[in-house]
């Protein structure tokens, strides 16, 4: 993806999380997290947009609302299952970004986004720029 830094002056970044961090959550989770998201999470631990929404979310944040997602059992009759879904971040609405997750545990690249509302679950971005990028684009209409 590149130096993410370059967007210093639209997000806010945090010190980075650790390799363990990056272990602890493929092991609670049972899951290999994407490189794209590793390298974002090695450079900053979580990434907030200009309004505080929080596009990238820190390690704890990463397993324990996925944890919830999946685990939470008033989920597991209104929505489809989330053990597809590697929520990672949010839009501010309450809509979140994830990565799909296959049967046979592979991650996709793309960003999805998940409607909270209706459980639509639609193509967002390729990757973390394009993402960014149209945060920018939308947070300045």
């Amino acid at each position: 993806m590149g130096d993410i830094l370059r967007f210093k002056r639209k997000f806010n970044f945090h010190a980075p999380c650790s390799e363990i961090d990056i272990v602890n959550i493929e092991d609670d989770l049972a899951i290999k997290l994407p490189d794209e998201l590793k390298k974002i999470l090695l450079e900053t631990n979580g990434v907030e947009d200009e309004y505080g929404c929080e596009l990238v979310w820190n390690c704890g944040d990463l397993i324990q609302k996925n944890r919830c997602l999946r685990e939470y059992e008033e989920n597991k009759g209104l929505f489809m299952s989330f053990d597809s879904c590697l929520m990672f971040g949010e839009d501010g609405n309450g809509d979140q970004f994830f990565f799909p997750v296959l049967p046979n545990g592979e991650i996709k690249s793309e960003i999805l986004i998940w409607n909270h509302e209706t459980d639509e679950r639609v193509f967002h971005s390729c990757d973390f720029e394009q993402l960014f990028k149209r945060v920018i684009k939308e947070n300045s209409e």
